[in-house]
């Protein structure tokens, strides 16, 4: 092909898995022109259009081919040949200045482009540089692994030692010794070494910690005159993802990949070369494509892909000074909005997803399974609440009992010492503690950095405080919300002491300062809720996306329950997300505030407005499956060190700084995503976390006759706040809410004497303490108050 273009129609293949369930019969065809190169990354395009997928998407598209992106670019640019393009990152870097924007990732290449050497070439690096002895591909990912190469091995070398030319002029300029090195990507790599036996690899982009992240592009122009019409063709385009990732379809993709090739004109590849690609080469999901996009506040508003990018621009300019010039940087030329366009409409977004979910229905158990599973009286809890009340866990065989405990400490207590329950929410400190003890953290709940917050007392009004007193600051020990404290107290400069500093629970907190006993103390969801709504006021001061630190909420197990059946587990943790993906879902926005009313009503918490329940649905990011491995993604790129490792590095550093307490360890001896992976490779478990989230749903929020109604909400009474397990002064009457029709609601919580336990020590004993277990009776949801 050298450079030129070929167009043509595929020929229709397997027929029989051409069946699709998206509706376009009120969809008029429009004509797509998509360019591809001969390379892996065009095969799920081949595939939808193979399949028919395009077609049932009202979409009569043609296919074009490039033999490197260099040319394919231009075309664009030049004639607009072309509307949606699948290339490598450095000419999409090379478009952004005229007119082509990037709006997804085709691949992550960095293990299948490499540095070979001709026959008999087995130095590296080369001791003696001649002229042209490099070979690469002009302006493409080959000629920027080829130099990321020789930096890291210290070549001191000129553009004179670099001839260029095609991927196939390459391969005949090595197999003539013309030149010892060359830049060949995926699949002229498997060709050439498979021809020639003794070629050695000497770098590829997997050695140096260096990601090759191939783009989906668009021309501007085309994309803007029709935004509903880029994303049917990228739904169908991550629906032929799907098709490859689900590792059922092994054999037919290696069969899709042969014929695509041959249609290509690639020489025969044989199948090892294959299955290395599919192994080696991930392709991304819809979800973990929003994940490489997301800019956002923990990342300071620069995307993974903006990053890449970055680094792309500065490495080309760092050769040639005029590559990216123009360029506007990566924000103006690297576009999530299509991408969101198909996860907002729940056709295209279940189209997406339509051939990873196996269409099986979930088996039905032989026998239903008990597990305990504990939380607190706060936001974390409402998915597990959620999945009950709606019979998630019942649909899984699960026999869920849930405990409910008022802070994290007593919490792995009861876990360690009694096995008390078997998969736990929690914040992210005490999970630390009970690191060392046999719990294990198997994902994230949410980020609760915006609702933890330290407030002040009636007429408090000075931050930080000019002088400090015996117990001015109050915390709920070994907690997040200490961990907030301590952050804060250090970003203010305050010089403090333990002395300053009191413990309690969050009643005996909101107590404390009504009472003007301490100062200011840390309190977290839905605890500030209804203490701001009590003490009209009383002031916030810091809280954790203040100091951009990220409060974690967690996943945790007992490690003897877990590993025993590891299946269980991921059962648990497939409903749990099913319950958080209808809580993302944005159409259920005022049902999940529903949700969260009935949740707090039914375990005796102080009424809380509407607007702070909706607060919490906007401001505490929960994550769905593929977000969550995201956070937990040991790679090469982050050092083997995730998301997740480093803020529990994080928390260790404070909490040591600060007290004595014992060194947990490594995290991966107390974080794993084994448990999230046997969800994501399942397509039963992988289809139920998502159902909620990719349509609308049709769940009744479940309401009790005693249920609060939507607002008003009854005022505490001031000063006074009632303990979780007494019933909310002010509580409407029976008749106030009718009962649902699909769902059993909860039943009227019993009153629950208030605690009469003193305030905790300021020795915060890891052990913490266990109050006597009291029932509270909630229809099909059975919460115990400790």
């Amino acid at each position: 092909m050298n450079g030129s273009m070929t167009t043509f129609s595929f020929r229709a293949l397997f027929a029989t898995l051409a069946a699709s369930t998206f509706c376009v019969s009120t969809v008029q065809s429009q004509s797509v022109s998509i360019s591809l190169q001969p390379a892996y990354h065009g095969i799920p395009i081949y595939a939808a259009q193979e399949f028919g997928w395009f077609e049932e998407a009202g979409l009569n598209v043609t296919i074009s081919f490039y033999s490197s992106g260099a040319p394919q670019i231009a075309a664009a640019v030049e004639n607009s040949t072309w509307d949606m393009g699948i290339l490598g990152s450095v000419p999409a870097v090379l478009g952004g200045a005229q007119g082509i924007v990037t709006v997804g990732i085709n691949n992550d290449e960095s293990a299948v482009t490499e540095i070979v050497g001709a026959r008999r070439v087995t130095e590296w690096p080369p001791s003696e540089l001649s002229e042209g002895i490099f070979g690469a591909t002009a302006s493409s990912t080959g000629e920027l692994l080829l130099l990321e190469c020789l930096l890291a091995a210290g070549i001191n070398f000129t553009a004179d030692n670099i001839q260029y030319g095609s991927q196939a002029e390459l391969v005949t300029l090595l197999e003539d010794e013309e030149i010892s090195y060359a830049s060949l990507w995926s699949p002229n790599t498997y060709a050439y070494r498979e021809a020639n036996r003794n070629s050695e690899v000497f770098c590829n982009g997997a050695d140096l910690d260096f990601p090759i992240l191939g783009g989906i592009v668009v021309r501007d122009e085309w994309a803007q005159a029709d935004p509903s019409l880029v994303a049917r063709v990228l739904a169908v385009y991550l629906k032929a993802v799907g098709f490859m990732q689900n590792k059922e379809n092994l054999d037919a993709v290696i069969e899709l990949s042969r014929d695509f090739y041959e249609f290509a004109g690639v020489p025969q590849v044989s199948n090892a070369a294959l299955e290395s690609d599919i192994m080696l080469r991930p392709l991304f999901n819809l979800d973990q494509q929003l994940g490489l996009l997301n800019r956002n506040l923990d990342n300071r508003g620069i995307s993974k892909l903006d990053e890449h990018y970055s680094e792309l621009e500065r490495f080309l300019n760092a050769f040639d000074a005029s590559a990216v010039d123009q360029n506007p940087g990566p924000r103006e030329y690297i576009d999530d909005a299509y991408m969101k366009l198909v996860s907002e409409d729940p056709v295209l977004r279940e189209m997406a997803y339509e051939e990873l979910s196996a269409d099986a229905p979930v088996e039905d158990a032989a026998e239903s399974v008990d597990v305990t599973i504990s939380i607190q009286p706060g936001f974390l809890g409402i998915p597990v609440f959620a999945a009950q009340e709606f019979g998630w866990f019942a649909e899984l065989g699960i026999n869920a009992d849930v405990v409910l405990y008022p802070a994290g400490n007593p919490q792995i207590a009861d876990a360690v010492d009694n096995s008390t329950w078997d998969f736990g929410i929690l914040g992210s400190v005490p999970a630390l503690i009970g690191g060392s003890q046999g719990i294990w953290t198997i994902g994230v709940s949410n980020d609760a950095s915006a609702a933890h917050q330290v407030v002040g007392a009636p007429g408090i009004n000075e931050w930080p405080p000019t002088t400090l007193e015996m117990g001015t600051f109050g915390a709920t020990s070994s907690s997040t919300g200490e961990l907030l404290m301590l952050e804060c107290l250090v970003a203010a400069g305050v010089n403090f002491t333990a002395n300053n500093i009191q413990y309690g629970s969050q009643d005996e907190l909101q107590q404390l300062l009504a009472d003007n006993a301490v100062s200011y103390a840390s309190l977290w969801s839905p605890n500030t809720h209804s203490y701001l709504q009590s003490q009209e006021s009383a002031e916030v001061f810091c809280s954790g996306s203040d100091i951009n630190l990220p409060v974690f909420n967690v996943l945790a197990v007992r490690e003897d329950w877990a590993f025993d059946d590891p299946t269980l587990a991921a059962r648990v943790l497939s409903v749990y997300l099913r319950a958080v993906g209808y809580m993302l879902n944005h159409e259920n926005l005022d049902k999940a505030v529903d949700l969260s009313r009935a949740f707090y009503y039914s375990i005796g918490a102080p009424p809380i407005s509407d607007d702070a329940l909706r607060s919490d649905l906007l401001y505490r990011p929960m994550f769905n499956l593929d977000q969550q491995m995201e956070l937990m993604d040991r790679n090469f790129v982050d050092g083997g060190v995730s998301q997740l490792d480093a803020h529990f590095n994080q928390l260790q550093t404070v909490l040591s700084f600060f007290d004595d307490t014992e060194e947990v360890g490594n995290p991966n001896e107390y974080i794993t995503d084994e448990f999230l992976r046997l969800v994501s490779e399942d397509p039963t478990l992988r289809n139920f976390a998502y159902q909620e989230l990719s349509t609308v749903s049709n769940e009744t929020v479940p309401v009790s006759p005693t249920m609060a109604p939507e607002t008003p909400a009854p005022e505490p009474t001031a000063g006074v706040p009632t303990e979780p397990g007494a019933a909310p002064s002010g509580a409407p009457g029976p008749t106030d809410a009718p009962a649902p029709t699909d769902a059993p609601g909860p039943s009227e919580p019993t009153e629950v004497p208030a605690s009469t336990e003193p305030p905790a020590s300021a020795a915060r004993m890891i052990a913490g303490r266990v109050a006597t277990a009291l029932v509270i009776p909630l229809g099909s949801l059975s919460l115990y108050l400790f």
